[in-house]
C-alpha cells in the first residue's frame, strides 16, 4: 500500500527502490545495537520508544510526502522494528519466567504471531477501503495506533 501511495505521490520507481534500500540498510545497521539496548534498559520502555518512533515515522510520511520525508519515515520504521525484534521476545520470556511457564513460550509466541498476521490481514482489507475514501484516515490510524500502543507500554 505504501509503495502505491509513494508512486502516486510523484516519486519515480527508482526513488522507491532507493527508499527500500534505505529501509533495509537501516534495519541491518540498527539490529545489533538494539539487542544491547534491550539488555540494558527495561523492555517495556524500549517497546514504548519503538512504537513512538513508528508513529513518528508515519506522521512524517503524512506531513512530508516527498522523498526526504519518506526516507526519514523508513529510517524510523527500521529503527522501531530493530528495537522491537529482541525486546518483545525477551519481554515475553521474562513474563513467562516470572509465572514459571517458560515451557509455554513457543505456544504463546505462536499465538502472538497468528494474532499479528490476522491484524495485518484485517488492516490490509480495511486499509484498502479507507484509502479509496481518504488517505488522511489511513495516515491518522497508522500513527495513532502505534502511539496508543506506546502509551500502554509506558504505563
Amino acid at each position: 500500500m505504501a509503495a502505491i501511495w509513494i508512486l502516486a505521490g510523484g516519486l519515480s520507481p527508482a526513488e522507491l527502490s532507493l527508499l527500500f534500500i534505505v529501509w533495509s540498510g537501516s534495519a541491518m545497521a540498527f539490529e545489533v545495537p538494539s539487542g544491547v539496548l534491550a539488555d540494558r534498559f527495561p523492555r517495556p520502555h524500549i517497546m514504548a520508544v519503538a512504537f513512538s518512533l513508528k508513529a513518528l515515522g508515519f506522521s512524517i510520511w503524512w506531513v512530508f510526502p516527498e522523498f526526504a520525508g519518506y526516507a526519514a519515515g523508513f529510517v524510523l520504521w527500521a529503527l522501531a522494528g530493530a528495537l522491537l525484534t529482541g525486546a518483545c521476545e525477551s519481554f515475553l520470556f521474562g513474563s513467562l519466567q516470572a509465572q514459571h511457564r517458560t515451557d509455554a513460550f513457543e505456544t504463546v509466541y505462536g499465538r502472538g504471531d497468528a494474532s499479528e498476521l490476522t491484524g495485518i490481514l484485517l488492516a490490509l482489507g480495511l486499509g484498502g477501503y479507507l484509502a479509496e475514501n481518504g488517505r488522511d484516515t489511513v495516515y491518522f490510524l497508522s500513527f495513532s495506533v502505534p502511539l496508543l500502543t506506546a502509551v500502554l507500554y509506558s504505563a
